[in-house]
């Protein structure tokens, strides 16, 4: 008892050491100088859930070419200002986060489980968002969010580095989108994904997506606990399955297993 009095002593001395310091600099969402917010690169929430609860020290697992190691540290920065914080938190974070798979329950999940199907669309089934009262408005904002974020800058650990994300010509109307100064990105298309499978309940971190055959655009995916999001930028971004874009606001239901193991596979080796 004593000792984990000391290990929670220890973590909240260091959140307040680390929160004290706000440095003032310009913000890379509204570009405004401001006192800087340690910003996370994926809500904390994610690293929360995705922790071993039983365990004496909760923690995640980095894989990489060097093997599996325990993380406890978040991947954070400082980012953005205390008022673009809270955006992202009221306009994706918060409504993502009581969707994902959190440990116990899959909320989002359970709602297409008893939706009525649209029909079958590339090995997975389609359903349409605004007939399921599922607000793909935000589940388009978060997954740009993240993937903005991964853009913007080089993310650290105490280990680890990110591989910065390359938007080129879509990053400042991805921008001023999140920002509310823009609509929707054109030629953009986020595809949202549901896993059914439990594979595929973790994160990983924004990355190229490759594909068997070449494609003429941009596309990026990352994980979010039970929800894969495939993110397109390009002429040819297929906006009929956009869950913003499209008319009925499509989301998708799959067996992600293998294309989990394929892109773990695949950070692996890069």
């Amino acid at each position: 008892t004593l000792g984990k009095g000391l290990a929670t002593f220890r973590k909240v001395l260091y959140r307040t050491l680390v929160n004290s310091f706000m440095p003032i600099r310009t913000c890379k969402l509204c570009q405004e100088t401001r006192e800087l917010q340690r910003s996370h690169l994926v809500p904390s929430a994610m690293f929360r859930y995705a922790s071993d609860a039983r365990s004496p020290r909760p923690n995640t697992v980095v894989v990489s070419r060097r093997g599996r190691s325990a993380v406890v540290r978040h991947v954070t920065a400082h980012l953005l200002c205390s008022d673009c914080e809270q955006r992202f938190n009221n306009l994706g974070e918060t409504w993502m986060m009581q969707q994902v798979w959190n440990g116990e329950r899959f909320p989002l999940l359970d709602r297409l489980n008893v939706a009525m199907e649209i029909r079958p669309f590339a090995g997975a089934v389609a359903y349409s968002g605004a007939d399921c009262g599922i607000d793909t408005e935000k589940l388009g904002y978060f997954a740009l969010s993240v993937l903005w974020r991964a853009a913007v800058r080089t993310w650290t650990t105490s280990k680890y580095s990110t591989e910065r994300i390359e938007l080129k010509a879509f990053e400042e109307p991805i921008r001023l989108y999140l920002l509310g100064d823009g609509q929707f990105p054109a030629n953009v298309a986020v595809v949202a994904t549901v896993c059914t499978d439990r594979y595929s309940r973790v994160f990983y971190l924004p990355a190229p997506a490759s594909f068997p055959i070449p494609i003429p655009l941009q596309a990026f995916a990352f994980l979010a606990l039970g929800v894969q999001f495939l993110i397109f930028t390009g002429p040819f971004a297929p906006t009929v399955a956009c869950c913003v874009q499209s008319p009925q606001r499509l989301i998708f239901k799959r067996d992600c297993r293998q294309k989990t193991l394929e892109m773990f596979a695949e950070l692996i080796k890069q």
